[in-house]
C-alpha cells in the first residue's frame, strides 16, 4: 500500500474510534484519543491488510498518522510466518555474535574496599539501591545520570527519592553525579571523571538497563548488552574492581520454554534465545558476556531479580509497573486467572538490601533474588479478593483463555493493564506463565543465614502496594 492509502485508512480508523475531527497526517496518535487498547486492535488489522511483522513499539516510535504510515510503507510484504522467520533469523546472528566478550584485556588486581559506581540510581530499584549503598557502606558513590551534575541536579535526585520516604540528605555529601550514558564509550564519561571513578571504585553496579517489554532484542542491545563490554573495560583500569549486574529470574522463566531440563541459576545456551522476549534476552546475552568475563578473571556477580512490588513499609511503588499494571487491572474488572503458579515476588526495599550486601562478598555467578517462601497466583487469588471485598465487590476466575478474552471486554481504555494485552497473551512473557519456584540457597549462603529472615513475602506487604498504587491512579483521574 502507498503512504496515502495507509493515513487513510488510520484517518478512517481513528475518525470511527473516537469520533474526533479534523483528524490528518500531522495528527498524534494518542493526542486525538488512542488507547492502548485501539493500538492492539489496529496492529492486528494493520499486520493483516500490509502482509508484513509489526513492532507494537512502532505506534510510540512514529506518534503521528503522517510518519507512521511513511514508515509502514517501507516495511517489506511478508505473507504467512515468513516476516517473522526472517527477523528471528537476523536476530540469532546478531545473539551468536555479541554472547562473546569481545574485550580482551585483564582485570586490575591492586586496591581494597573503594566507592561505588551505580547505574541507574534515578530509576526505581536504583533509589533504593543508592539509599542501602549509603547505609551499608562508607565511601563516595559515583552515580551515572543524564544531564544537571551540579546542586540542582543533586537536589532532584533526593526529592526523587523523599517521594519514595527515602532520605538521602544525610549522606548527600557522599553522592557524586556524573553525566554519562548506558550506550556510549566509555559511558560517555567525560575524561577526568573516568580516571576518577577507575582510580577509587571497587564496585561496578550495573542496574540501568533500557525495559521495554514490546522491543525486540536489536532495539535494547546497544544499552543492555553492549554497556557490559563497557563496565569489563573499566574493571580493567586502575585499582581492583568486582561487578554487580541487575538481571531478571524471566532469564530463567524464558529458558526453561526453550530449554525444558534447565536446572535454575544455569546460563543459558546461545541457540534459541531469539525467540524469547527481546527484554529477556538482552539480559540472557548480557549473562553470557559476564560469564566469559570471570573465565577471564574478572569478579562478576549476576543477580536475576524478580518481579518488585512496593517497598513493605509504605507501599511506594514505580507506576506502571508490568506485574503491579496486571494485578491492578485485574482489581478493575474484577477478574483473576485460574491459573496455579509460582510467582518470583519481593518488596523492593529487601531487594535492595540484599544485592547492596552482596557488595565485597567472597562468591561469584549467578544468583537468584526472590522470597526464600513460595508465593503463588493463589496467594495473589486471596490477597485480590481481600481488596475486592473491601469495596463490597467479588472477583471472578476464569481459565486463562477466558480470562484474557473478558478482560479485553471488560477494560476501559484507562486499564492499568490494557498496554500489554497483545504481548503478555501472546506467549510466555505472561505473568500467567508456568513459572519454577526459583531457590534463593546460594545467595542465602553467601549472604548468611540472617537473610532467610527477611526475603520474605507476604500479603501484607503486597496490600500495601496496591492500596497505594490504587489511590495514585484514583488521585490522577479525579
Amino acid at each position: 500500500m502507498k503512504v496515502d492509502e495507509i493515513e487513510a485508512m488510520l484517518i478512517n480508523r481513528l475518525t470511527e474510534q473516537v469520533g474526533a475531527k479534523g483528524i490528518g497526517p500531522a495528527s498524534n496518535l494518542f493526542e486525538v484519543g488512542m488507547s492502548s487498547v485501539m493500538v492492539v486492535k489496529l496492529l492486528q488489522e494493520l499486520e493483516s491488510l500490509l502482509g508484513t511483522k509489526i513492532r507494537p513499539t512502532s505506534f510510540y516510535k512514529y506518534p503521528t498518522i503522517g510518519a507512521l504510515a511513511a514508515y509502514l510503507a517501507t516495511l517489506p510484504r511478508m505473507v504467512g510466518p515468513a516476516a517473522e522467520e526472517n527477523e528471528k533469523a537476523q536476530i540469532a546472528a546478531l545473539i551468536a555474535k555479541e554472547a562473546k566478550l569481545q574485550f580482551e584485556g585483564r582485570p586490575a588486581r591492586e586496591g581494597g574496599p573503594g566507592s561505588v559506581f551505580l547505574t541507574g540510581s534515578t530509576g526505581f530499584l536504583g533509589k533504593f539501591l543508592l539509599s542501602e549503598i549509603l547505609s551499608q557502606t562508607k565511601g563516595s558513590v559515583f552515580c551515572l545520570v543524564r544531564g544537571d551534575t551540579g546542586p540542582e541536579g543533586l537536589r532532584k535526585l533526593v526529592e526523587s527519592a523523599r517521594s519514595f520516604a527515602l532520605d538521602l540528605a544525610p549522606h548527600a555529601s557522599r553522592i557524586v553525579l556524573v553525566n554519562g550514558v548506558l550506550e556510549k564509550v566509555r559511558f560517555g564519561l567525560s575524561d577526568p571523571d573516568y580516571q576518577r571513578i577507575a582510580e577509587s571504585a571497587s564496585c561496578i553496579l550495573l542496574n540501568a538497563a533500557r525495559v521495554n517489554h514490546l522491543a525486540n532484542y536489536d532495539e535494547l542491545r546497544s544499552e543492555n548488552v553492549q554497556s557490559i563490554e563497557t563496565a569489563v573495560e573499566l574493571a580493567s583500569r586502575s585499582r581492583a574492581k568486582e561487578i554487580i549486574f541487575a538481571s531478571t529470574t524471566a532469564v530463567e522463566v524464558f529458558g526453561r520454554a526453550i530449554n525444558p531440563s534447565l536446572k535454575g541459576e544455569e546460563y543459558l545456551d546461545v541457540r534459541g534465545l531469539e525467540q524469547i522476549q527481546g527484554y529477556a534476552a538482552s539480559k540472557a546475552v548480557a549473562e553470557l558476556k559476564l560469564r566469559d568475563a570471570i573465565a577471564h578473571g574478572y569478579s562478576v556477580k549476576i543477580v536475576r531479580i524478580c518481579e518488585l512490588i512496593g517497598d513493605a513499609r509504605t507501599g511506594f511503588m514505580n507506576q506502571g509497573d508490568q506485574f503491579m499494571s496486571f494485578l491492578l487491572g485485574c482489581l478493575e474488572v474484577g477478574l483473576f486467572p485460574a491459573v496455579e503458579s509460582y510467582m518470583a515476588v519481593l518488596p523492593v526495599n529487601l531487594a535492595a538490601q540484599a544485592m547492596v550486601a552482596l557488595i565485597g562478598r567472597d562468591a561469584q555467578g549467578l544468583f537468584n533474588l526472590s522470597s526464600a517462601n513460595a508465593f503463588g497466583m493463589g496467594d495473589l487469588d486471596r490477597v485480590l479478593k481481600a481488596l475486592r471485598a473491601e469495596q463490597g465487590l467479588d472477583l471472578e476466575r476464569l481459565p486463562e483463555k477466558a480470562f484474557f478474552e473478558e478482560f479485553v471486554q471488560r477494560a476501559t481504555p484507562s486499564n492499568p493493564f490494557s498496554i500489554f494485552l497483545k504481548a503478555l497473551a501472546a506467549g510466555p512473557s505472561s505473568p500467567l506463565a508456568d513459572q519454577p519456584q526459583v531457590s534463593v540457597s546460594k545467595l542465602l549462603l553467601a549472604l548468611g543465614p540472617s537473610f532467610a529472615d527477611r526475603l520474605v513475602m507476604d500479603d501484607e506487604s503486597l496490600k500495601v502496594s496496591l492500596r497505594v498504587q490504587r489511590s495514585r491512579l484514583d488521585a490522577a483521574a479525579s
